[in-house]
């Protein structure tokens, strides 16, 4: 007869497995085990926390003490503080800094639970060490990078700000002399060329508080001047402001408020005329004969939120469907268009 021998427990290979597999997680991971004894004050470490610390087996770490030699001083409180709230809490996790016999120092995170007897008593206290040193140098090197980023950010606003006066001192003498000359000249001709000038004069200008109202919103100092705003003047103005400029070509501008929105609005009205402009100044761009209306009506949403919608219509010659997606593309300018005429696109 043949005997053999009983099978072995079939628990058991799948618990080594689990064994193995928590220590391969743990070498991988640089993370060390620890066991504190409470009454006793004894510390048991594995050998991979003796490894983070650069001990030999040989070397004893039996208490807190011990412990406490290898940790920064400046963090010997931290360390107290985190056995205090484990104690209080159950659990805690925090950072600390150790050194290490090469020399060096190592930024380990710290986290460790209670263990209670029967009484509510805790009597011992399990944790895990994680090197995080890689970790925290490459924070201190994002941080070292984002203060350059911040500091080169800062000096060129300075600059853009203060080129940006520089610039509109001198033109704003050349917008006064137009003034002056506007009550000397009386040939027409000249009188145009003079126009040409002023309306230039304040294109240039409005694009210098352009670039000023940048610097303020990337220096976080941008503000809304909101106050009340009759919508019709404004609108009406703003028209205005383009009679001249429309008077050389056969296309009309106009404008509708619708009856439903009040003609008084708390709003920005400097920044809402620079959008407005912005957008009649495209429309005139690409229509040459047609016309132009501004519009402004009342949408309310489902929330019962009243909301102002201004629209530019006009019949120049439009955007092709297959480029509407690069309208709000930054500088970007349709190739194809039927004029001619190209620009910068939006900014």
């Amino acid at each position: 007869m043949m005997s053999s021998q009983p099978d072995e427990n079939p628990t058991s290979q799948p618990s080594a497995d689990l064994s193995m597999r928590m220590r391969v997680a743990l070498e991988v991971s640089n993370t060390g085990t620890f066991l504190w004894d409470l009454k006793q004050n004894k510390l048991e470490w594995d050998s991979n926390l003796l490894r983070l610390f650069e001990i030999s087996e040989s070397e004893s770490i039996n208490s807190l003490e011990d412990f406490l030699v290898h940790v920064v001083p400046d963090d010997h409180p931290r360390v107290q503080n985190h056995i205090q709230q484990i104690l209080e809490h159950g659990f805690a996790s925090y950072e600390l800094r150790v050194n290490t016999p090469s020399g060096g120092v190592k930024w380990l995170r710290d986290s460790a639970r209670a263990l209670f007897d029967e009484n509510g008593e805790p009597h011992s206290i399990v944790g895990a060490c994680t090197d995080i040193t890689d970790l925290k140098i490459k924070m201190s090197e994002y941080q070292l990078a984002q203060q350059e980023a911040d500091r080169s950010n800062a000096a060129k606003t300075e600059f853009i700000a203060n080129m940006s006066h520089d610039m509109r001192t001198p033109l704003t003498a050349v917008l006064g002399f137009t003034d002056v000359l506007r009550s000397l000249i009386r040939d027409e001709t000249e009188m145009s060329y003079l126009e040409i000038i002023e309306r230039n004069s304040r294109s240039l200008l409005q694009l210098i508080d352009d670039v000023l109202d940048l610097s303020k919103i990337e220096a976080g100092r941008d503000r809304r001047n909101i106050e009340p705003t009759k919508l019709s003047q404004l609108f009406s103005d703003i028209c205005e402001s383009f009679s001249k400029e429309l008077d050389s070509q056969s296309t009309s501008i106009s404008f509708d408020v619708d009856n439903q929105l009040l003609d008084i609005l708390e709003i920005d009205d400097r920044k809402l005329r620079r959008i407005i402009t912005n957008l009649l100044s495209n429309a005139i761009r690409y229509t040459s004969n047609g016309s132009i209306q501004l519009i402004a009506t009342q949408r309310t949403s489902s929330k019962n939120i009243h909301y102002l919608v201004i629209r530019v219509e006009d019949n120049g010659e439009g955007i092709p469907a297959s480029r509407h997606t690069e309208i709000f593309e930054p500088f970007s300018d349709s190739k194809a268009n039927k004029s001619g005429r190209r620009s910068t696109g939006l900014g």
